[in-house]
């Protein structure tokens, strides 16, 4: 068996420069029987990297290159040099000490890198295996130094502390440019570090593995990843000054290449078999969500029950004293259905925590929006108060939202004062644990424009030259331009691209790191509340001044972790405001549910394109929009935002609407089982929900 145990993609950020998706193509095509991901401090990939690899017949491991520091985590010397290690996780205990490790590099010993010390490494180090590292291992740096009784002497110190899970790593480049003295000389070190390991590795009985360093998935991504290390220093390409990579090679080799490349010491590949044998962790995706249980000790399902129908008579009594007539009925048979629905996907755990968070809300005096999206077609929210909108009134469908096919979590946004969120969040982290609730992690890549840009820089170009090219790329919300797109698609873009020498350049060396991810960040409005600490499921990472989980949305998902939303809205805050001066200054409580939704006056000013602040209704198109189609029910505006798009726009259906509203054109159907549904849209599909009406009437598909 032959595996890879020291391989970057480019989660390890700017220096790793192939996808995940590159490394697994490459090692199955290279009848690689194993894979350790082992990025830069972090397992940012780990989840992708592990479902992908499974996939494809190769055992995937899960690691890290972890970093050291010389002295004590919490010292900060400008001038000291972390050390490397590579550490691979065997087992359950393993991955959660692995994720703990991580955890302490960010939040204690994080200093330009996120960096563990000895002290924590050995505390943590069960269920681990430990390489001994690049040349900026410890021991390979005590070597380079000179300090050879040393460097057996920490050899002998990590035999004792991992046992027969530590290993000497043996690695092989060439130089980078065979004509450059420092390159012949740092590969030249590196056979004598790998003479001194070998040395080390008889005499005090310790295994040495073979690794390739992997950072590119073929021989001349090198040049690829030495463009983002310049992007990474902000250095030139042409600088003889700047940091480079001395040795080349680090590409996903296939098992012969292994085996020939090291066919000197044949026990280096040996020990490739006993890592991948000794390797039982495994991501798994649990048969119910990762969250914590409401009340312990009871059945999720029967609170949700409970509650759900007893606010649901209370909003119906309501409904009657505003003398609403509706059928009873219809509301609990939907409640019913709804209910059964959440309870056999194990959802209804869900539904409590975001009740709860938002009845607390409530109970501050913290304004909460409305409820928006398709969380608003659920009965079960408008019973528990999660969202203000009766569905049933308004023709929203459940099966939009949830339905017993979807395996993902739901997903509820929720809106708060933008001032006042972060006390929620307080809540929740002092109800559930602070080590239960974190930020989750967004990671940016390189698009049209940032791989212009940024190529552009280290190839030193003139500014003006490269933000000419790079705007002739649209920016549209609704479209991600590729490099490739904008060449076949835009003209001007590809004349200007065929048109200099330079430009071709840029081109062409963009769309090599297009897609590469370039930053981390933390999602806009998503927090993880997990059962458990959830280094028992990730780690935490430092992004800029916030700590974010290592795993982004999508990876959570898939080991049975939830997103949930918490948006800080400007606009409630101006209601909020609204409201207590209205009320400071002429002693009227406003509510949400006591506002007119029909207002002739409000009416009149939307019909004028009177719509500076008002929100979602005052740009240019929308004022010209809402001055054609004079609005005079909420159901006018409602159909405004849905026609404000840029479907209806450019099919013709605005023209149409508007006409069919006012009289001009004839109101038709395409079948006259229809009219029921399209009547308030005048014989138009403007909603979602009206498609799946027409498929339940047309084709039977069954819908509550």
């Amino acid at each position: 068996m032959v595996g890879h145990f020291h391989t970057h993609t480019h989660y390890s950020i700017l220096d790793g420069a192939m996808t995940v998706d590159q490394l697994i193509q490459k090692a199955s095509d290279g009848k690689i029987d194993a894979i350790a991901i082992t990025e830069h401090g972090n397992i940012f990939s780990a989840v992708e990297f592990f479902f992908k690899a499974r996939d494809a017949g190769i055992k995937p491991l899960i690691g890290c290159e972890i970093y050291i520091a010389p002295g004590k985590l919490t010292e900060k010397n400008q001038d000291e040099k972390n050390f490397h290690a590579t550490l691979i996780a065997k087992n359950e205990e393993g991955y959660r000490n692995l994720c703990l490790l991580l955890k302490i590099a960010n939040i204690e010993g994080f200093y330009r890198k996120p960096r563990i010390d000895l002290k924590t490494l050995i505390e943590y180090r069960s269920g681990l295996i430990m390489l001994s590292g690049c040349l900026n291992g410890i021991i390979p740096r005590l070597i380079i130094e000179g300090k050879i009784d040393q460097a057996k002497n920490k050899a002998e110190e990590f035999k004792k502390l991992f046992g027969k899970d530590f290993y000497l790593e043996i690695m092989r480049g060439e130089p980078a440019d065979p004509n450059r003295k420092e390159d012949i000389e740092t590969v030249q070190i590196q056979k004598k570090v790998e003479s001194y390991l070998l040395e080390f590795s008889e005499e005090l009985d310790i295994p040495c593995v073979a690794t390739g360093d992997c950072h590119y998935a073929t021989p001349d991504g090198y040049e690829i990843q030495d463009m983002l290390v310049c992007i990474a220093y902000g250095e030139k390409i042409h600088s003889k000054e700047r940091f480079r990579y001395r040795i080349k090679g680090l590409y996903v080799k296939s098992k012969e290449e292994m085996l020939e490349i090291f066919k000197d010491i044949p026990q280096s590949i040996q020990s490739h078999e006993e890592i991948i044998k000794s390797v039982s962790f495994e991501f798994k995706k649990p048969k119910e969500l990762r969250i914590p249980r409401p009340i312990e000790f009871r059945n999720p399902d029967e609170i949700l029950r409970e509650k759900a129908f007893a606010n649901l008579q209370i909003r119906l009594k309501e409904k009657k004293e505003k003398g609403e007539k509706f059928d009873e009925n219809i509301y609990y048979q939907r409640l019913e259905n709804e209910l059964e629905v959440i309870s056999k996907k194990n959802f209804s755990g869900y539904f409590l925590i975001v009740e709860d968070f938002i009845n607390w809300a409530k109970s501050q005096g913290i304004m909460v929006g409305p409820g928006r999206g398709s969380a608003a077609g659920a009965l079960v929210s408008y019973a528990l108060g999660i969202t203000e909108i009766d569905p049933i009134k308004y023709g929203l469908i459940f099966e939009r939202f949830l339905n017993p096919e979807r395996e993902k979590a739901p997903d509820i946004d929720v809106d708060f004062c933008k001032e006042r969120r972060d006390e929620v969040l307080d809540y929740v982290r002092k109800k559930y644990g602070e080590d239960n609730v974190a930020h989750i992690i967004t990671f940016g890549t390189f698009g049209a424009r940032l791989a212009i840009r940024d190529v552009g820089r280290i190839f030193d170009e003139p500014l003006e030259d490269v933000s000419q090219l790079a705007e002739l790329i649209p920016q549209e919300p609704s479209r991600k331009w590729t490099l490739e797109e904008a060449y076949a698609e835009i003209p001007e873009f590809r004349e200007k691209v065929d048109s200099n020498p330079r430009f071709r350049k840029i081109f062409e060396n963009a769309k090599k790191i297009e897609g590469l991810i370039r930053h981390i960040g933390s999602h806009a409005s998503g927090f993880l509340i997990s059962d458990r600490p959830i280094t028992d499921y990730t780690s935490i990472a430092k992004a800029k001044d916030d700590f974010v989980t290592q795993f982004e949305m999508e990876s959570l998902e898939k080991i049975g972790l939830v997103k949930f939303d918490f948006l800080g809205l400007e606009n409630l805050t101006i209601i909020d405001k609204t409201f207590k001066m209205i009320k400071e200054k002429y002693g009227i409580e406003l509510k949400f549910e006591n506002i007119p939704l029909n207002d002739k006056k409000t009416m009149d000013m939307l019909k004028k394109g009177d719509v500076f602040g008002v929100f979602q209704f005052e740009s240019a198109g929308m004022k010209e929009l809402l001055q054609r189609l004079e609005p005079e029910t909420l159901d006018d505006l409602i159909a405004a935002v849905a026609l404000y798009r840029p479907g209806p726009i450019q099919s013709g259906m605005v023209n149409d609407f508007i006409e069919r509203k006012k009289g001009i054109k004839p109101v038709e159907y395409i079948h006259p089982a229809l009219e029921p549904i399209l009547k308030e849209t005048y014989g138009n599909f403007l909603y979602q929900e009206q498609i799946m009406f027409a498929a339940n009437i047309l084709a039977g598909f069954l819908i509550n």
